[in-house]
């Protein structure tokens, strides 16, 4: 919930940035909102304790899907280890494929409603949180 709130956080001061410069908030205090709330998602990553999901930067989960790909490929294994690595693949591309949408829509936003860029992480965090309190 911390995450949410500091992307809010950002987003305001963005749009704040966007339309009155003078009395925005320096950029420097917007990156370093949203580097503590990269970080608070790195821990959280990790704690969730998903194999071969890095969401902080993109190369590692690339890696960890096509070395097992590679692995697959090369090295036939018994139907339970295949499976299960199989659906760790079929989960590597589902983050991939979330990646390169959501990149797509960022650009879409940008080009077109540069207000609202910072709203669609934060939205989409937030509704995580609530699912997470209401199921956990």
């Amino acid at each position: 919930m911390v995450e949410a709130l500091l992307l809010l956080s950002a987003e305001a001061g963005w749009i704040a940035n966007q339309l009155h410069a003078s009395h925005s908030p320096s950029l420097l205090l917007l990156l370093a909102t949203l580097s503590l709330a990269v970080g608070i998602q790195s821990v959280s990553m990790v704690r969730l304790q998903i194999p071969g999901i890095v969401t902080t930067y993109i190369t590692g989960t690339w890696t960890t899907m096509l070395s097992g790909l590679v692995h697959l490929a090369k090295h036939g294994r018994p139907p339970a280890e295949k499976l299960e690595l199989e659906q760790r693949l079929m989960l590597q591309a589902a983050v991939i494929s979330a990646y390169f949408l959501s990149a797509v829509l960022s650009g879409w936003l940008f080009r077109h409603h540069p207000f609202v860029v910072g709203a669609v992480p934060a939205l989409s965090l937030f509704l995580v949180a609530v699912h997470g309190i209401l199921v956990g």
